[in-house]
């Protein structure tokens, strides 16, 4: 005799199994769903970081720009100088002082663009104080040749000038090779920021298919076993209208109304 107990057992493992079965789409749901949205939420903080590094990108480009400016600006200022030391004609000395006063506009420029890098706010300060000594010294020159002064004050003042501008020059130089590094650095971070964009858009794209097709395999699935079943029951019914047929036949007086084709006798 078997124990009830043993006997109930199978049953109550077959009913767990069939209730997990049967929970496994909405399992699959919410994994999927909290998938997508870890990856919603990776996605847009390296897509941010991938927005700052472009901004970062973008203004050593237009510290790098404006840096140009300011030498052209002062190779002209330079070229007017010496172009009047040569010659001693005052009128050489128009570019100078015209493109001179951009200058400052310039620097004022480099001044809101590097406020977070101390090295080039101190080298802006020197430059702008390299040039307005250079300006006191050649207009200092110029007031020595109009008035006729001493010859050796006026080749003090020359070498002084001379000297301030090359200063003045290697500053730009530096600040320009600086910037070029960093914006060498942050391009160089922008590519990695971007490629793991791109992963990530991949990844999500690739787990997306796949958890997709996880759940289609798991609905044709189903759908297969539920026409196997319907099948299997139809085939039941008709061997049990079969079975009714045949016992009508051979009995007649047991023909009962649940036969679908009872034979009269």
């Amino acid at each position: 005799m078997s124990h009830p107990i043993t006997d109930r057992e199978p049953e109550a493992k077959t009913f767990r199994r069939s209730s997990l079965f049967a929970r496994l789409p909405w399992i699959g749901f919410g994994v999927t769903l909290l998938f997508l949205v870890l990856i919603a939420a990776a996605t847009d903080r390296v897509t941010n970081s991938l927005a700052s590094d472009e901004v970062w990108v973008s203004h050593s480009q237009d510290v790098e720009r404006i840096l140009g400016r300011l030498r052209g600006d002062f190779l002209a200022a330079e070229t007017s100088r010496l172009l009047y030391v040569v010659t001693g004609n005052e009128t050489r000395l128009e570019p100078y002082f015209s493109v001179s006063q951009r200058i400052p506009g310039d620097i004022d420029q480099l001044k809101a663009l590097t406020g977070d890098n101390p090295a080039q706010q101190k080298q802006l300060d020197g430059l702008r104080l390299l040039i307005n000594r250079r300006d006191g010294a050649l207009k200092e020159l110029v007031a020595l040749g109009k008035n006729g002064g001493e010859t050796a004050k006026q080749q003090a003042d020359l070498a002084l000038t001379a000297n301030l501008s090359n200063q003045a020059m290697n500053i730009i130089q530096r600040m320009r090779d600086d910037e070029d590094v960093l914006l060498k650095q942050r391009q160089t971070i922008s590519r990695h920021t971007y490629e793991t964009v791109r992963v990530i858009l991949a990844a999500a794209f690739l787990a997306v298919v796949v958890m997709l097709a996880l759940m289609f395999r798991r609905l044709w699935t189903e759908l297969r076993q539920r026409v196997q079943a319907e099948s299997s029951v139809r085939k039941l019914n008709v061997r049990i209208l079969q079975l009714q047929d045949t016992s009508a036949a051979r009995w007649p007086g047991n023909c009962t109304t649940a036969s679908a084709r009872c034979l009269r006798p």
